[in-house]
């Protein structure tokens, strides 16, 4: 079921009230349906499975994410691209990635990581 504030899309086939494609806000939940505004500026009770609305078909729900989840994502994406900074290849050579990264820890750690590497590359 949806919630208040979630954003659903109008597939194609709509009633000439709504905008195929175009996003729109729940207003309102109730036990069944939920409530949104149309493009004539008026309230529209809906149903998200078959709704009458959209000639029976149903809404498609616009994925959202918190601020948490996004910063997570961020936060995992950058680990990942730290982790795969200095890449092993099947002839034992090793590929140096640059990483354009402002952030002036990460910059240490990739100078450690370099300083390992040339560490290694000397007992090759």
């Amino acid at each position: 079921m949806v919630k208040k504030g979630d954003i659903l899309i109008a597939p194609e086939g709509c009633e000439d009230n709504l905008t195929a494609g175009k996003e729109y806000e729940v207003l309102k939940v109730y036990t069944h349906t939920f409530k949104i505004l149309s493009d004539l500026k008026s309230e529209s009770i809906c149903k998200i499975k078959n709704c009458p609305n959209l000639e029976g078909q149903d809404w498609i729900i616009k994925p959202s994410y918190s601020k948490q989840q996004a910063e997570q994502v961020i936060k995992d994406y950058n680990e990942f691209t730290i982790g795969c900074y200095i890449l092993y290849n099947s002839d034992k050579k090793f590929i140096n990635h640059k990483f354009s990264e402002e952030n002036k820890e990460v910059k240490e750690q990739i100078q450690q990581l370099e300083n390992e590497l040339e560490k290694l590359k000397s007992k090759l």
